[in-house]
């Protein structure tokens, strides 16, 4: 997903093995929720396959810790050299856009993968209609990430940064708790209207996408970062 690379992308971490670090346990553990992907859309209310489960995993487990197909091995280290050694991390808007474009890359695989799967499941007739807008919340949420991922690709080339904007906030401790995560707002009932979907798309009112990183910071700090990146006037209000 790194702009013009044509390697092919291996698992990469959306929280870094250094962040990891700061929290496991003496046998470098933690604890993180894990549920049947294969199950997640299921439409049996009995079913408990979508209930997370904590389980504790070494953070060099690699096809374990939240990772997704997102880089080449390259990129992945050259790339966010800065936002993953925490010596070198320093809070501006070019780590807030690293830390966003990280994130938006690992929910479009995600998403990429809920809307494989839901395409594969056999649905009783009584729950067609919620599998077809489930079908569609996923496919518009793709096609907004990706006009936003798009742009940040042009930023990355260009490499300039002036159309990212963060809020962080500085703990007095490292957090039990660490996440990379994206949030794709949408309007839900118009998910279904091609005719709004496309207009959206293309409209300057158009929401930015927001990512969410709790990260450690400094030798003994933590922070959490709210970024996002894109030219929507609402930017300006």
């Amino acid at each position: 997903m790194y702009p013009r690379c044509e390697n092919k992308p291996v698992r990469t971490h959306s929280v870094s093995r250094a962040w990891l670090k700061q929290i496991s346990d003496e046998n470098n553990r933690v604890v993180t929720p894990r549920t049947k992907h294969e199950t997640f859309f299921s439409y049996d209310p009995s079913s408990t396959d979508t209930i997370p489960e904590f389980t504790k995993f070494g953070i060099y487990v690699t096809k374990k810790l939240s990772t997704c197909y997102c880089f080449c091995s390259s990129h992945d280290v050259s790339a966010f050299r800065t936002i993953d050694n925490l010596q070198d991390f320093d809070i501006n808007r070019k780590s807030a856009f690293l830390l966003a474009y990280r994130s938006i890359s690992q929910e479009i695989c995600v998403k990429r993968r809920a809307y494989s799967n839901l395409s594969k499941i056999s649905v009783p007739a009584h729950d067609i209609p919620q599998w077809e807008w489930n079908k569609n919340q996923q496919a518009f949420a793709l096609e907004c990430i990706g006009r936003i991922r798009k742009n940040m690709q042009n930023a990355i080339l260009s490499d300039s940064y002036r159309d990212t904007r963060y809020y962080a906030i500085i703990l007095e401790s490292v957090p039990d708790l660490l996440c990379s995560g994206f949030f794709a707002p949408i309007d839900e009932e118009n998910i279904t209207n091609q005719v709004y979907r496309s207009s959206y798309l293309h409209s300057p009112n158009a929401n930015d996408q927001l990512a969410l990183t709790i990260m450690p910071y400094q030798n003994d700090k933590g922070i959490i970062i709210l970024s996002w990146y894109g030219k929507s006037r609402k930017n300006k209000e």
